[in-house]
């Protein structure tokens, strides 16, 4: 027996339009201003926690090769070489992220001050910003 054959009456039908979950949502744009306003706002820090030169080179006498590589790691140096030639790097980059030429200079970038002066206009918009979430 010949099969029956389905004919279209015509109308096509009407196609689901389909969704895609990409976990992406508007809010990342405001994550990314959070973001900016923290960069702005955050002060650098001093990873090596050291004022001056001389302190540095007494805690480095102390640390064993693993510390001193832990520390290379947080201060952005490849931790690499034996522990004399770690000890020069991060005496070098220390120099040259905190201008240390005397071991008596201290320095001021271990404390934290804020960037922006509390009173002004930019701090007032700054905090609207932030309350605006």
């Amino acid at each position: 027996m010949p099969r029956k054959r389905k004919t279209s009456t015509g109308k096509a039908a009407a196609k689901k339009e389909v969704e895609f979950i990409d976990g992406k949502t508007s809010a990342e744009e405001e994550h990314k201003l959070s973001m900016d306003i923290e960069a702005i706002l955050s002060p650098p820090k001093n990873p090596f926690g050291m004022t001056s030169l001389e302190e540095l080179e007494n805690s480095l006498k102390d640390m064993n090769l693993r510390q001193m590589q832990e520390l290379a790691v947080k201060a952005s140096v490849f931790p690499s070489g034996n522990k004399t030639a770690l000890k020069n790097k991060i005496k070098k980059e220390f120099v040259s992220k905190f201008g240390a030429t005397g071991s008596k200079q201290k320095f001021t970038n271990a404390i934290e001050k804020p960037i922006v002066d509390p009173d002004s206009e930019l701090a007032k918009d700054i905090i609207d910003i932030l309350n605006e979430r």
